[in-house]
C-alpha cells in the first residue's frame, strides 16, 4: 500500500500533540517542571526561606509589641509614674502623715486613757488628749509645780483623782486651798511668795513648819501660839513673822 505524503504529515502531527499534552500533565501550576529534580529543589529552598522571612516577620512583630509594654505601661505609664511614684500612694495616702493623738492607740497625755476613750477627744480628728477640765488641760492650775492626772504617781497632780476632775485642789492640808494654821499663807506654791513656808509639798500634811511661829506649839509658855496664833488662839505677840525661829524676846 503506498501512502501520500498528506497521510503522512497527518500522523506527524498527531504524534507531535500527544506528546505535548503529556508535557502539560508532568508540570507543576507553578510551572516547574517536576521532572527536573534541580528545580524542585531550588523551590523548595525558596519555600523555606519564605516561611523563615514571615517567622523574622512575625518574632520582630511580637518583640516590638513586648517593648510597647515594657515602655509604655511597666515603665513610664500606670505603674511608676502614675501610681507608685506620684500617684495615688504617694499623695493620697503616704504623704497624709500620721493619725493624730486622738487616733494613733497611744496615751499621749499619760492619764492612762487612749484616743476615744480619753476625755480630752472629742473625735478621732482631734489634734490633742488635753480637754477643759482642771486635771486635763495640760495647765498647773494650783500653782504647785504638778499638772493634771497622771498614771505615774510622781508626776501627777495629788488633787487630782482622774482626768475628769475639775479641781487640782486636794484634801491634804498642803494643797486643800485653806490657810490651815491661820499664818496667812495658804499650801504648797512654787512662787516663794505665795507658798506657806511650813508646806514642804503639796503631799505634805500639815502647814505648820518647824520654826517656833510657825510650828504650832507655844514654845515659850505664855499661852500665845505662833505668828497666826494657831486659829483660834492669841497670837504670840513677840513673833514678828512666820519665819521667825523664837517666841521670847
Amino acid at each position: 500500500m503506498v501512502s501520500s505524503p498528506n497521510i503522512r504529515f497527518t500522523l506527524v502531527a498527531l504524534v507531535l500533540g500527544q506528546m505535548s499534552m503529556g508535557c502539560s500533565l508532568v508540570t507543576s501550576t507553578s510551572g516547574t517542571d517536576l521532572r527536573d529534580p534541580d528545580a524542585a529543589v531550588s523551590d523548595a529552598a525558596s519555600g523555606d526561606a519564605s516561611v523563615e522571612s514571615d517567622a523574622d516577620t512575625r518574632e520582630d512583630g511580637a518583640v516590638e509589641d513586648a517593648s510597647v509594654v515594657d515602655s509604655g505601661v511597666v515603665d513610664s505609664g500606670v505603674v511608676d509614674s502614675g501610681v507608685v511614684d506620684s500617684g495615688v500612694v504617694d499623695s493620697g495616702v503616704v504623704d497624709s502623715g500620721p493619725p493624730g493623738p486622738c487616733a494613733n492607740g497611744l496615751d499621749d497625755d499619760g492619764d492612762g486613757l487612749v484616743d476615744a476613750a480619753d476625755p480630752g477627744c472629742s473625735d478621732p480628728g482631734d489634734t490633742s488628749e488635753r480637754g477643759l477640765d482642771a486635771c486635763d488641760n495640760g495647765l498647773d492650775d494650783d500653782g504647785d509645780g504638778r499638772t493634771d492626772y497622771n498614771v505615774t504617781a510622781s508626776i501627777s497632780d495629788p488633787g487630782c483623782t482622774g482626768p475628769s476632775d475639775s479641781s487640782e485642789r486636794g484634801t491634804l492640808a498642803c494643797d486643800n486651798g485653806l490657810d490651815d494654821d491661820c499664818d496667812g499663807r495658804t499650801d504648797y506654791n512654787i512662787s516663794a511668795a505665795a507658798t506657806d513656808p511650813g508646806c514642804t509639798g503639796p503631799e505634805d500634811e500639815s502647814e505648820h513648819g518647824t520654826n517656833q511661829c510657825d510650828d504650832g506649839v507655844d514654845n515659850d509658855f505664855d499661852r500665845q501660839v505662833d505668828f497666826g496664833g494657831n486659829c483660834g488662839g492669841r497670837r504670840d505677840r513677840r513673833c514678828s513673822s512666820i519665819t521667825d525661829d523664837s517666841e521670847a524676846f
